[in-house]
């Protein structure tokens, strides 16, 4: 996978091991868990509905998100990425905001430990890793991590009323389980096209929003012109 290096930072294939382990909790337990806090707390069947009254919501989710949600009826949360889930968990009130408030540049702290604090450490831990573009992970990197991940599924097992050690067998399994050449370059791989989908993404976002604030700025110098008369 030679173009890999021109976006992650090249590490020892221990080291690597290690990140793939954290990328496949941040893809898959983690964003499992946010599915099964929205089934408890946002019935499917009322989730377009309590969209299309939600201003914000109707307003700004984009077009692939939208038809992600003409899904939940059939496929339910399965669809769903941490990034549309946070969204609506936030939108519509799902549980209450985080200690320091939803998006806030500063993590949770240690004794911060409401649902919502941990649903803004699940977002928080997705986009670093995601976007840190940091494959070197050292060991005891991997302990300090996975020691969060199991606070975060603790505290969500007790709050959905789960079997004890429901959600923290799973994760447990991934840090230990072996992950061979094939499908460590598997997951590199699709972290590599998640990137730059969002890079993609983002760039047509900037792209729409200085397009808007040229159209302003004419409007404006048009009215202007106006008045000038």
């Amino acid at each position: 996978m030679g173009a890999r290096n021109s976006t992650l930072s090249p590490g020892s294939s221990v080291n690597i091991s290690n990140f793939v382990r954290l990328f496949i909790v941040s893809q898959t337990e983690l964003p499992n868990i946010l599915r099964e806090l929205l089934l408890a707390k946002e019935s499917p069947a009322f989730l377009d509905g309590h969209i299309r009254n939600n201003t914000y919501l109707s307003n700004t989710l984009r077009a692939f998100e939208l038809g992600v949600i003409a899904t939940v009826r059939t496929k339910q949360y399965a669809d769903f990425d941490v990034a549309l889930m946070y969204k609506i968990i936030r939108n519509l009130n799902v549980v209450l905001p985080p200690t320091r408030g939803w998006a806030n540049l500063i993590p949770p702290t240690s004794t911060e430990t409401t649902i919502g604090d941990d649903v803004e450490r699940i977002r928080q831990i997705r986009n670093d890793i995601v976007h840190s573009g940091n494959t070197n992970i050292t060991d005891l990197e991997l302990e300090n991590r996975f020691s969060l991940f199991i606070e975060i599924a603790r505290r969500l097992e007790l709050y959905l009323n789960k079997r004890n050690r429901e959600y923290v067998s799973r994760i447990e399994n991934v840090k230990t389980c072996c992950i061979d050449p094939d499908t460590e370059e598997l997951y590199l791989r699709q972290l590599e096209d998640l990137v730059d989908r969002e890079t993609i993404m983002q760039s047509n976002i900037s792209a729409v929003s200085n397009s808007v604030d040229e159209l302003r700025q004419q409007s404006k110098l048009s009215r202007n012109r106006q008045v000038a008369k």
